[in-house]
């Protein structure tokens, strides 16, 4: 578990922590390259972690991707001139998750272009470094919590009514009120 800057008085840090669940302890790691908070982050086979979007105050979301190497204990940059994110909104409050070898998906959260809570869904290609569009969610909404897969569905819990369930082989969303679990 990661945790990844704080907004404190209106000031975010660029500190991170990995919790150990053996030892029962946090552990500071490198700092992220740019501080911002509600970005969304993910793990990715084990290795890296990507994290994608945030804020960096109140008025400003950030079109920046970084990536964390674990066993070096380094963020990096993915600069533009290497990703092509043009087809991509960026967000603060969004999430993200693994949904193939070699693909992250990342959607909701507060839209960059409206600072409105958005539908936005988008395939990070790692082979590619390119970001594409991939439909919407059924309702707009953001996310505080690390979303979880089981039988091949992503579920994650949504700051509105409903759990949003994204079936992965069908590549289609769907939502579950949250009086139903």
């Amino acid at each position: 578990m990661v945790k990844h800057n704080a907004f404190y008085n209106n000031q975010v840090f660029p500190f991170c922590e990995r919790y150990d669940s053996q030892k029962n302890k946090w552990k500071i790691i490198a700092p992220m390259n740019i501080a911002r908070s509600g970005a969304a982050l993910c793990s990715f086979k084990n290795q890296y972690l990507f994290s994608f979007g945030g804020r960096v105050d109140q008025k400003r979301i950030v079109d920046v991707i970084e990536c964390y190497d674990i066993k070096s204990d380094a963020w990096q940059i993915i600069e533009s001139s290497d990703c092509d994110k043009s087809n991509w909104i960026p967000a603060y409050m969004s999430n993200a998750y693994q949904i193939t070898d070699k693909e992250i998906m990342i959607f909701g959260g507060k839209s960059a272009l409206t600072f409105q809570i958005f539908d936005g869904v988008f395939v990070f290609d790692i082979e590619r470094m390119a970001i594409k569009e991939r439909g919407s969610l059924v309702n707009p909404c953001s996310f505080m919590n690390t979303p979880l897969v089981f039988n091949h569905h992503l579920y994650a819990y949504g700051n509105d009514v409903y759990v949003h369930r994204y079936n992965i082989p069908e590549q289609k969303w769907s939502c579950i009120p949250k009086t139903l679990v």
